[in-house]
Protein backbone atom coordinates (compact mmCIF):
# COMPACT_ATOMS: atom_id res chain seq x y z
CA UNK A 1 0.00 0.00 0.00
CA UNK A 2 3.10 2.25 1.02
CA UNK A 3 4.84 1.63 -1.98
CA UNK A 4 1.86 2.72 -4.00
CA UNK A 5 0.94 5.70 -2.62
CA UNK A 6 4.47 6.59 -3.40
CA UNK A 7 4.16 5.64 -6.67
CA UNK A 8 1.00 8.00 -7.19
CA UNK A 9 2.56 10.96 -5.65
CA UNK A 10 5.48 10.78 -7.50
CA UNK A 11 2.92 10.18 -10.60
CA UNK A 12 1.45 13.54 -9.97
CA UNK A 13 4.22 15.45 -9.24
CA UNK A 14 5.23 14.77 -12.58
CA UNK A 15 2.26 15.60 -14.37
CA UNK A 16 1.95 19.07 -12.41
CA UNK A 17 5.03 20.05 -13.68
CA UNK A 18 4.37 18.92 -16.96
CA UNK A 19 1.39 20.45 -17.68
CA UNK A 20 3.32 24.59 -16.58
CA UNK A 21 5.93 23.18 -19.41
CA UNK A 22 8.43 22.49 -16.81
CA UNK A 23 10.63 19.39 -16.65
CA UNK A 24 9.38 16.44 -14.84
CA UNK A 25 12.05 15.31 -12.17
CA UNK A 26 13.46 12.07 -12.58
CA UNK A 27 13.76 12.20 -16.56
CA UNK A 28 17.55 13.45 -16.46
CA UNK A 29 18.02 11.99 -19.94
CA UNK A 30 14.89 14.39 -21.37
CA UNK A 31 14.74 16.88 -19.05
CA UNK A 32 14.77 20.28 -21.93
CA UNK A 33 16.42 24.08 -21.07
CA UNK A 34 13.88 26.43 -19.67
CA UNK A 35 13.68 29.93 -20.68
CA UNK A 36 11.95 32.43 -18.24
CA UNK A 37 11.03 35.58 -20.37
CA UNK A 38 9.88 38.39 -17.59
CA UNK A 39 8.08 41.54 -18.57
CA UNK A 40 8.13 44.90 -17.81
CA UNK A 41 5.98 47.43 -16.54
CA UNK A 42 2.57 46.73 -16.98
CA UNK A 43 3.34 43.58 -18.86
CA UNK A 44 5.42 44.93 -21.27
CA UNK A 45 7.59 43.47 -23.46
CA UNK A 46 9.78 40.82 -22.64
CA UNK A 47 6.67 38.30 -23.80
CA UNK A 48 6.80 39.84 -27.57
CA UNK A 49 9.80 38.41 -28.49
CA UNK A 50 8.22 36.17 -31.19
CA UNK A 51 11.05 35.67 -33.16
CA UNK A 52 13.46 34.31 -30.06
CA UNK A 53 10.49 32.05 -28.57
CA UNK A 54 9.72 29.94 -31.42
CA UNK A 55 13.61 29.53 -32.21
CA UNK A 56 13.98 28.37 -28.45
CA UNK A 57 10.82 26.47 -28.63
CA UNK A 58 11.82 24.87 -32.66
CA UNK A 59 15.29 23.68 -30.36
CA UNK A 60 13.41 21.84 -27.57
CA UNK A 61 13.26 24.50 -24.94
CA UNK A 62 10.73 24.98 -22.12
CA UNK A 63 9.36 28.78 -22.43
CA UNK A 64 8.06 30.20 -19.17
CA UNK A 65 6.08 33.43 -18.88
CA UNK A 66 6.56 35.55 -15.86
CA UNK A 67 5.47 39.62 -14.57
CA UNK A 68 8.45 41.41 -12.87
CA UNK A 69 6.52 41.64 -9.29
CA UNK A 70 5.72 37.20 -9.46
CA UNK A 71 7.62 33.54 -10.27
CA UNK A 72 4.06 32.94 -11.63
CA UNK A 73 3.73 31.43 -15.24
CA UNK A 74 1.29 33.47 -17.46
CA UNK A 75 0.46 35.63 -14.93
CA UNK A 76 -0.40 39.46 -15.30
CA UNK A 77 1.16 42.31 -13.09
CA UNK A 78 -0.33 42.29 -9.68
CA UNK A 79 -0.51 45.84 -9.40
CA UNK A 80 0.20 49.45 -10.36
CA UNK A 81 2.19 49.80 -7.48
CA UNK A 82 3.20 46.35 -7.12
CA UNK A 83 7.33 45.80 -6.14
CA UNK A 84 9.67 42.55 -6.94
CA UNK A 85 9.63 41.17 -3.22
CA UNK A 86 7.44 37.96 -4.30
CA UNK A 87 9.37 37.78 -8.00
CA UNK A 88 12.09 37.47 -5.89
CA UNK A 89 11.10 35.22 -3.12
CA UNK A 90 9.00 32.71 -5.33
CA UNK A 91 11.88 33.24 -8.57
CA UNK A 92 14.60 31.64 -5.98
CA UNK A 93 12.55 29.04 -4.53
CA UNK A 94 11.42 27.96 -7.81
CA UNK A 95 14.81 27.66 -9.43
CA UNK A 96 16.72 26.78 -6.44
CA UNK A 97 14.12 23.89 -5.21
CA UNK A 98 11.91 22.80 -8.00
CA UNK A 99 13.74 23.17 -11.21
CA UNK A 100 15.32 20.06 -12.37
CA UNK A 101 19.28 20.21 -11.51
CA UNK A 102 20.02 19.27 -14.73
CA UNK A 103 17.53 21.80 -16.76
CA UNK A 104 19.80 24.24 -18.38
CA UNK A 105 18.54 27.66 -17.43
CA UNK A 106 17.78 31.16 -19.30
CA UNK A 107 16.95 34.30 -17.97
CA UNK A 108 16.03 37.08 -19.93
CA UNK A 109 14.50 40.29 -18.81
CA UNK A 110 12.76 43.65 -19.86
CA UNK A 111 12.84 47.06 -18.32
CA UNK A 112 11.69 46.60 -14.58
CA UNK A 113 11.49 42.93 -15.22
CA UNK A 114 15.55 42.98 -16.93
CA UNK A 115 16.39 44.67 -13.10
CA UNK A 116 14.23 42.18 -11.31
CA UNK A 117 16.22 39.22 -12.92
CA UNK A 118 19.61 41.02 -11.89
CA UNK A 119 18.60 41.12 -8.06
CA UNK A 120 17.59 37.78 -8.61
CA UNK A 121 20.58 36.47 -9.95
CA UNK A 122 23.08 36.53 -6.59
CA UNK A 123 20.49 34.33 -4.47
CA UNK A 124 20.38 31.47 -7.14
CA UNK A 125 22.49 28.48 -6.02
CA UNK A 126 23.21 27.04 -9.54
CA UNK A 127 24.58 27.92 -12.65
CA UNK A 128 22.87 30.20 -15.38
CA UNK A 129 23.49 29.35 -18.91
CA UNK A 130 22.23 33.05 -20.30
CA UNK A 131 21.14 36.01 -18.81
CA UNK A 132 19.62 38.54 -21.30
CA UNK A 133 18.26 42.01 -19.96
CA UNK A 134 16.70 44.48 -22.77
CA UNK A 135 17.42 48.32 -21.26
CA UNK A 136 16.58 47.21 -17.95
CA UNK A 137 15.21 50.18 -15.45
CA UNK A 138 15.21 50.44 -11.42
CA UNK A 139 12.26 51.57 -9.74
CA UNK A 140 10.75 55.00 -11.19
CA UNK A 141 12.43 54.33 -13.92
CA UNK A 142 16.26 54.97 -13.80
CA UNK A 143 18.74 53.29 -14.82
CA UNK A 144 21.58 54.82 -12.71
CA UNK A 145 20.61 52.13 -9.68
CA UNK A 146 20.96 49.24 -12.55
CA UNK A 147 24.75 50.04 -12.97
CA UNK A 148 25.49 49.26 -9.26
CA UNK A 149 23.51 45.53 -9.64
CA UNK A 150 26.24 42.17 -9.69
CA UNK A 151 26.19 39.68 -12.13
CA UNK A 152 27.82 36.93 -10.00
CA UNK A 153 30.48 34.09 -11.18
CA UNK A 154 27.54 31.47 -12.01
CA UNK A 155 26.05 33.11 -15.11
CA UNK A 156 27.82 31.64 -17.74
CA UNK A 157 27.08 34.32 -20.56
CA UNK A 158 25.22 38.06 -19.93
CA UNK A 159 23.83 39.86 -22.65
CA UNK A 160 22.90 43.43 -21.75
CA UNK A 161 21.65 45.82 -24.38
CA UNK A 162 20.39 49.66 -23.53
CA UNK A 163 19.08 52.85 -25.56
CA UNK A 164 20.05 56.38 -24.74
CA UNK A 165 17.53 58.09 -27.07
CA UNK A 166 16.45 61.14 -25.76
CA UNK A 167 12.66 62.27 -24.03
CA UNK A 168 12.60 65.11 -26.76
CA UNK A 169 12.29 61.86 -29.21
CA UNK A 170 8.79 60.77 -27.44
CA UNK A 171 11.31 58.43 -25.69
CA UNK A 172 10.42 58.53 -21.86
CA UNK A 173 11.72 55.74 -20.17
CA UNK A 174 14.47 56.10 -18.32
CA UNK A 175 14.34 59.64 -17.09
CA UNK A 176 18.42 59.07 -17.12
CA UNK A 177 18.62 57.75 -20.40
CA UNK A 178 22.31 59.91 -20.88
CA UNK A 179 23.54 57.47 -18.31
CA UNK A 180 25.32 54.18 -19.87
CA UNK A 181 23.59 51.13 -18.77
CA UNK A 182 26.88 49.02 -18.11
CA UNK A 183 26.77 46.79 -15.53
CA UNK A 184 29.82 47.84 -13.24
CA UNK A 185 30.62 44.31 -11.21
CA UNK A 186 30.06 41.99 -14.31
CA UNK A 187 31.68 39.01 -13.06
CA UNK A 188 30.43 36.15 -15.53
CA UNK A 189 31.90 34.40 -17.68
CA UNK A 190 31.28 36.20 -20.37
CA UNK A 191 29.95 39.91 -19.85
CA UNK A 192 28.53 41.65 -23.67
CA UNK A 193 27.10 44.56 -22.76
CA UNK A 194 26.48 47.65 -25.75
CA UNK A 195 23.96 50.60 -26.46
CA UNK A 196 21.89 50.54 -29.65
CA UNK A 197 19.97 53.22 -30.21
CA UNK A 198 18.70 52.26 -33.76
CA UNK A 199 16.03 49.80 -34.56
CA UNK A 200 17.87 47.06 -37.14
CA UNK A 201 17.17 44.10 -39.22
CA UNK A 202 17.62 40.75 -37.85
CA UNK A 203 20.76 41.35 -40.45
CA UNK A 204 21.63 44.12 -38.68
CA UNK A 205 21.45 46.53 -41.66
CA UNK A 206 19.30 49.72 -39.91
CA UNK A 207 15.45 50.97 -40.42
CA UNK A 208 15.12 54.05 -42.37
CA UNK A 209 12.02 56.40 -41.96
CA UNK A 210 11.24 59.19 -44.61
CA UNK A 211 12.34 63.14 -43.08
CA UNK A 212 9.97 65.89 -42.70
CA UNK A 213 10.07 68.75 -45.00
CA UNK A 214 11.60 70.68 -41.75
CA UNK A 215 14.18 68.24 -41.17
CA UNK A 216 16.75 70.10 -43.90
CA UNK A 217 19.48 68.39 -42.34
CA UNK A 218 18.53 65.38 -43.03
CA UNK A 219 20.48 62.92 -45.05
CA UNK A 220 19.41 63.15 -49.54
CA UNK A 221 16.99 66.19 -48.52
CA UNK A 222 16.96 68.82 -51.56
CA UNK A 223 14.59 71.47 -52.16
CA UNK A 224 15.25 71.22 -55.89
CA UNK A 225 13.90 68.38 -56.86
CA UNK A 226 11.89 67.91 -54.03
CA UNK A 227 13.20 65.12 -52.01
CA UNK A 228 12.92 64.15 -47.76
CA UNK A 229 15.74 62.11 -47.48
CA UNK A 230 15.61 59.42 -44.80
CA UNK A 231 16.81 58.85 -41.52
CA UNK A 232 18.26 55.51 -39.15
CA UNK A 233 14.32 54.44 -37.15
CA UNK A 234 15.81 55.55 -33.52
CA UNK A 235 14.88 52.80 -31.02
CA UNK A 236 12.74 52.97 -27.81
CA UNK A 237 12.45 51.92 -24.60
CA UNK A 238 9.18 49.45 -25.28
CA UNK A 239 10.40 48.62 -28.60
CA UNK A 240 13.94 47.29 -28.02
CA UNK A 241 12.66 43.95 -26.86
CA UNK A 242 10.64 43.09 -30.54
CA UNK A 243 13.77 44.49 -32.47
CA UNK A 244 15.14 41.60 -35.21
CA UNK A 245 18.76 42.19 -34.47
CA UNK A 246 18.36 42.10 -30.59
CA UNK A 247 16.54 38.77 -31.20
CA UNK A 248 18.45 37.57 -33.42
CA UNK A 249 22.03 38.14 -31.59
CA UNK A 250 20.41 35.84 -28.64
CA UNK A 251 19.04 33.69 -30.95
CA UNK A 252 22.52 32.60 -32.46
CA UNK A 253 24.77 32.98 -28.76
CA UNK A 254 21.85 30.85 -26.79
CA UNK A 255 21.46 27.71 -29.32
CA UNK A 256 25.17 27.91 -29.61
CA UNK A 257 25.83 27.71 -25.91
CA UNK A 258 23.22 24.85 -25.79
CA UNK A 259 25.02 22.77 -28.74
CA UNK A 260 22.20 22.99 -31.49
CA UNK A 261 24.42 25.10 -33.42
Amino acid sequence: MFVLLRMNIIVISMLVMLSAGLPALGRAQSVPPVAVFVNGYEDCCAWYMNDLTRALSENGVAIMKVPWDSFRNGAGQMSRTSNDGRFLQEGAAFINQRLHPQSQLILIGHSYGGDSVLKLLPHLQRRVRFVAVIDPVAAGGLRTPIRLREVPANVDYFFNRWQQNRVAEKNIVPFDSAVSGDIQNCRARSCDQDAQNISRAADGSPFRDSCGWEEVSCPGYSLFPPRRGTKQRRIMHNTMPVDAYIQRQIIDKVLALLGRR
